[in-house]
């Protein structure tokens, strides 16, 4: 049996879908632009699994060239935070990007993540974003 999630933003649809019981949400997620007749697939991200037991939780996501200078890449990445933080589990989430210059570093600070001093074993740049105090949700 196949569990799908949607989550509406104000401009795009968010997707996702798995066929195990309960790891729905934490898997992959597609971006879609709502468009006369068919929606239009802009991308895809997600979170590399559930969150461990510090309540950690690592977030990916890639859009087509063409969208993602747009605002519509930091509302799905808004849109997955929202969600995760809806968690009662997931106390931070974190990303790991290869350059600090790449274009998703931006988006990553635009949805309020901040870089971490310190760099992966693999020489990835790290950012976190911590969950919002009860009064400020995304």
């Amino acid at each position: 049996m196949t569990n799908t999630l949607r989550l509406e933003t104000p401009h795009l649809s968010l997707i996702a879908a798995t066929a195990q019981t309960g790891s729905s949400g934490w898997a992959t997620w597609y971006f879609l632009l709502p468009m006369r007749g068919q929606p239009l697939a802009i991308g895809e991200g997600g979170f590399k699994g559930r969150p461990d037991e510090e309540g950690t939780v690592e977030l990916s996501f890639s859009f087509l060239s063409e969208t993602q200078h747009k605002d519509y890449a930091c509302e799905a990445v808004r849109g997955l935070l929202s969600w995760a933080f809806n968690q009662p589990e997931v106390s931070r989430v974190i990303a790991s990007l290869r350059s600090q210059a790449e274009p998703e570093a931006l988006i990553l600070e635009q949805c309020g993540f901040s870089q971490r001093p310190t760099v992966s074993a693999n020489g990835a740049t790290l950012f976190e974003l911590s969950r919002p105090n009860s009064g400020d949700q995304q």
